[in-house]
């Protein structure tokens, strides 16, 4: 009944706070309500988040940044979107991609009013991937040089200071999914750039030459031109997830040379993830899914799978912990969750006020069942965390092993409970070849997939996810009273590997995508997915 009634008042809070924002989008704000939300996000942010000061440069640095923002509020008030635009680099100086604004400025898609170009990243660059005008094709695949006379690299410094961003692959897919596209955060960009109806732009062509344009604004998106592809690859549905088998031409006639092809857009769609959160629930099972696609693989003797995570924005990694089992089985599953704690790390959680609320989360009451010292609000679980141990992980206990490699399915979801205690179907197929595809839009729970499938030995093919393996992770919602803006502030501190390695940075691909590769294939929407299959048939022969 408790989690029923919060679930109701969750809903309705939402839906008031959803009215609130559409109306205070045209609304200016007194300097005094500004102020009190400004005081109110900085004191949830502090009170939440496990290290606000961390990425940051100290706590001194984060009330100089409080107070610099404090200041900037004119005595006159501000509409929503100029205190969004004051808002942003206040929230980004706490260097952590999950905690963040989720109310936009107002923007028209069908007019984005920023670079009329839609950019991807390779290495460490921007190329034309997609154009809403036909005439505008001979573009694609050509880099972007400068912006209203900046060059790139000033706009990669600029970026930095505007979003929370963790890798430098997380400003480059920053810049492309809203910097560029969208006029009001080009205009944060670029204050400089005051005629918005038009915009000037240097790209260079494959060749190397460089070509000088400006385009008038807004240009109406009516739908996007991108290069051919080679391989048509099925789109998942509501449920984010859909299993396929792709023909190879060369090999029709071979049921092993057909490509077992797994697709993940989101993991907020599958039936498990329901249950997790005790709801019922007909959405397809990741379970069932991935049973039937081992079995199948199994029976074709399928050398090749490919997980395409390249636009996995997160969810529930349960997920994750599901396809391995199948795959790899129940002894390198714990291995997986064995990692962190061998390298020193685990998981970090504050017990907040806001944590706490969540209508998921265990009362702290339930928290404290069995405790000598009970936790208070605030406190910090560091139960999964072994670097607040003074031992190392091989001289714990099998029982205290169990707290980092058990993953408690039959608390959780009653669907892979069942196949998980059996262990029917543990590790019942792996192809020799499992192909993961990444990209910087490979994101939280999507990263957590890649890094799973990474640590069972697949090879990643692509451009790095724009999340550090090491993070902060699992936010909370947070509304701010009077100008109803809302985003989210994490919880919990993830650290999978050695605490200031190059790994926990970046999640490496075995093989990185190139310019030079990519334009081989003539820019191909799906050229990661030729690339995977090319080194399969490499390694093969």
């Amino acid at each position: 009944m408790r989690a029923g009634g919060k679930t109701w008042w969750w809903i309705l809070s939402v839906i008031v706070l959803l009215a609130m924002s559409v109306l205070g989008a045209a609304q200016t704000f007194t300097r005094a309500a500004l102020v009190a939300d400004v005081r109110q996000l900085a004191a949830l942010i502090e009170a939440t988040h496990p290290d606000p000061y961390a990425n940051g440069g100290g706590k001194i640095a984060f009330h100089v940044r409080l107070q610099k923002l404090l200041g900037e509020i004119p005595e006159a008030g501000m509409d929503r979107d100029d205190f969004i635009r004051i808002l942003r680099p206040f929230v980004a100086g706490v260097g952590d991609s999950h905690t963040e604004i989720w109310t936009s400025y107002d923007v028209d898609e069908l007019r984005p009013a920023g670079i009329p170009f839609q950019f991807r990243v390779v290495e460490e660059l921007l190329y034309v991937a997609a154009v809403p005008r036909r005439e505008d094709e001979r573009y694609l695949g050509s880099v972007l040089v400068s912006v209203e006379g900046v060059p790139m690299a000033e706009l990669v410094e600029r970026q930095k200071r505007l979003v929370a961003l963790e890798n430098e692959y997380h400003v480059l897919e920053e810049l492309c999914s809203h910097t560029l596209w969208y006029g009001p955060y080009l205009q944060d960009l670029l204050p400089e750039w005051t005629d918005t109806s038009k915009i000037a732009f240097e790209l260079r062509w494959p060749s190397g030459e460089t070509v000088r344009l400006t385009a008038d604004l807004p240009v109406m998106v009516r739908q996007l031109y991108r290069p051919s592809t080679q391989l048509a690859v099925p789109i998942p549905g509501p449920s984010g997830f859909r299993v396929d088998f792709l023909e190879r031409t060369s090999g029709a006639s071979d049921p092993a040379a057909a490509i077992a092809y797994l697709r993940v857009d989101h993991m907020t769609g599958y039936r498990e993830i329901d249950e997790a959160q005790g709801r019922t629930s007909s959405a397809p099972s990741a379970t069932e899914t991935f049973r039937d696609l081992v079995i199948r693989m199994a029976k074709a003797g399928t050398r090749t799978l490919v997980v395409d995570l390249r636009y996995d924005g997160g969810g529930d990694s349960l997920m994750a912990d599901i396809l391995v089992y199948f795959l790899y089985g129940k002894s390198v599953l714990r291995d997986v969750f064995a990692h962190a704690p061998r390298a020193g790390g685990g998981m970090v959680v504050r017990l907040s006020e806001l944590y706490l609320s969540s209508p998921y989360t265990p009362t702290l009451a339930e928290l404290n069942q069995g405790r000598d010292i009970p936790w208070e609000v605030g406190d910090y679980d560091f139960s999964q965390f072994m670097a607040a141990s003074d031992r190392r992980f091989d001289e714990l206990t099998a029982e205290e092993q169990a707290r980092f490699t058990d993953g408690q399915y039959c608390k959780r979801t009653r669907t892979f409970c069942a196949e998980y205690e059996s262990g029917e179907y543990a590790g019942t197929y792996r192809p020799e070849n499992v192909m993961v595809l990444v990209s910087p839009w490979t994101f939280s729970s999507g990263l957590t997939m890649a890094r799973h499938l990474y640590l069972a030995g697949a090879t990643l093919v692509g451009t790095p996810s724009a999340q550090a393996s090491n993070s902060f992770c699992n936010a909370d919602r947070w509304v701010l009273d009077n100008t109803g803006i809302d985003g989210q502030v994490t919880r919990m501190y993830y650290a999978e590997f050695p605490i200031g390695s190059e790994l926990a940075h970046t999640l490496p691909v075995h093989h990185q995508m190139t310019y030079e590769k990519l334009a081989s294939y003539g820019f191909d929407p799906n050229a990661e997915l030729v690339f995977a299959l090319e080194l399969t048939e490499h390694a093969s022969r």
